[in-house]
């Protein structure tokens, strides 16, 4: 049998309850401040998250309300008890308490090795537009699948049912049975509501599953991929090189055709093509948001810090089997971001081989497609379906 306890002040006998959650806010802020000043590459993921938790900014507007409403409610004067402990909940988001709808297209097939919350977590981090964000999701994301080979896979309460006590169908009561009681048509008006709110669960569903159709996913996903160093003893090597390397022009910054057209190297120049998805008769679905301009829109303004772009020319070896594919952007190496040409990408490279040699250092890691173009993109893209589920 459950047994309900009701907090109350001990002096005022005043409900805590409303409180609560404004305590925990303020001491999880205690807990990620260690983090804060702490290299990413010497943190796993669950420390990742907790480090860049509060920059979401209605995580950080509930932690300083609640550190606002609980100073005042235990330093007012003491001589009204009723203000001592008078919460309104002004901590609370109302916005926490509608359903987020997540897109798992978003997380290549690992949705069911993560929890709830950590969906939610990291499709905020994708579709804020932020490439930096972008880069923290790829080495996530990567992060998880590692830990899913290994076989931690977290269990979603959300998905098991409580254990309850299950009667017979003879034991029923007969209003219970055929859906009927004392009073006319309640059991019928009951069944009927919640077939109502299976029918709209199940169109809303629909709906979901017609949009991602109609709003694909870009060309170029970002990906956070570890690498052998013993790979690139000679970058200009391509029979021993993993990867080569090639300048491309940076983003316009108008539009994201970008991230939905695929890259061709020409081997005679080595030039970068691209087949533009209205142009290819491959691509039949085009989405409508991937013409829209940015041009005087905040994004346009800060994407204009990318002033050079390298893209991978050739792959072989162990680079293809992580999903690396032609065309794709360098943004990050060993999670530092990288704004060089080809030729400071294979000397970088080359330095790392010769200190890993010295060093002990086996791998690097390199993160691709975590830049401006692809962020607007997916943004734009989650900004579509959220409008059209509303």
């Amino acid at each position: 049998m459950a047994v309900k306890v009701k907090l109350t002040c001990p002096n005022c006998r005043v409900d805590l309850s409303r409180s609560i959650h404004q305590i925990l806010e303020c001491r999880r802020k205690e807990e990620c401040k260690q983090y804060w000043n702490m290299p990413d590459s010497e943190l796993s993921a669950k420390e990742l998250r907790l480090k860049y938790m509060y920059e979401n900014e209605s995580v950080v507007q509930n932690a300083a309300t609640g550190e606002v409403s609980l100073t005042r409610n235990f330093t007012e004067d003491e001589d009204d008890p009723k203000g001592k402990h008078n919460n309104n909940e002004e901590g609370h988001n109302k916005d926490d308490d509608e359903e987020i709808v997540v897109d798992k297209t978003l997380f290549t097939g690992l949705e069911y090795a993560m929890t709830d919350d950590e969906q939610s977590y990291l499709y905020g981090l994708m579709t804020g537009g932020n490439p930096e964000k972008l880069h923290q999701a790829a080495q996530l994301l990567a992060n998880i699948a590692e830990m899913a080979l290994k076989g931690i896979t977290p269990s979603k309460r959300t998905s098991n049912p409580p254990t309850t006590t299950t009667i017979s169908q003879q034991r029923k009561p007969t209003s219970l049975r055929t859906g009927r009681s004392g009073t006319a048509g309640a059991g019928r008006a009951f069944q009927n509501m919640n077939n109502h709110e299976r029918e709209k669960e199940r169109f809303k569903q629909q709906k979901i599953e017609a949009l991602k159709k109609e709003h694909p996913l870009p060309v170029r996903m970002p990906k956070f991929i570890q690498l052998a160093i013993n790979t690139f003893p000679d970058p200009y090597n391509v029979k021993r090189a993993s990867l080569m390397f090639v300048d491309d022009v940076p983003w316009n910054g108008l539009d994201v055709v970008d991230a939905y057209s695929r890259v061709v190297i020409r081997k005679k120049d080595g030039a970068v093509l691209r087949n533009l998805p209205f142009m290819s008769d491959k691509i039949s679905i085009v989405p409508a948001f991937m013409t829209e301009s940015l041009a005087g829109s905040e994004e346009a303004h800060e994407s204009g810090g990318r002033t050079r772009r390298v893209v991978i020319s050739n792959i072989r070896g162990v680079a293809g089997r992580y999903g690396c594919q032609i065309g794709d952007v360098v943004t990050h190496i060993n999670g530092e971001f990288f704004d060089g040409d080809a030729e400071n990408l294979r000397m970088l490279l080359h330095s790392l081989w010769e200190e890993g040699c010295s060093t002990g250092t086996p791998f690097f890691t390199l993160t691709v497609n975590a830049d401006d173009c692809t962020a607007q993109a997916i943004r734009l893209r989650a900004k579509r379906m959220r409008a059209a589920i509303k």
